[in-house]
């Protein structure tokens, strides 16, 4: 996360810290973040817990279930895992490259 500026309290013994404006980052979950025009895709679960978390490179992407390592486009949101592709429609011909994950 990002954070300008920190201070601490010496009398309450804690550390305040402002965070710097929210239109540099989207938050996946309270501890995690991507950068700004990304898209946060769970790589982990556990139950119903979401363990750990990758960053799509692009707005509005699909994560692929069946591979937490893949995003797709949203105008292709059909993930053929097999083939690291991304697909229109199930039976489209028309694919293209699948986006790689990068750690948030």
């Amino acid at each position: 996360m990002c954070f300008e500026n920190a201070s601490v309290n010496n009398d309450k013994k804690t550390l305040q810290k402002e965070e710097c404006g929210k239109s540099d980052q989207v938050a996946c979950d309270s501890y995690n973040s991507c950068p700004s025009k990304t898209t946060c895709c769970c790589t982990y679960t556990y139950g119903p817990y979401c363990l750990t978390w990758g960053c799509c490179p692009i707005e509005s992407g699909v994560c692929c279930a069946d591979d937490p390592s893949q995003c797709c486009p949203s105008h292709s949101p059909i993930c053929n895992v097999g083939k690291s592709t991304c697909n229109k429609s199930k039976n489209s011909q028309l694919s293209s490259k699948a986006l790689k994950l990068t750690p948030a």
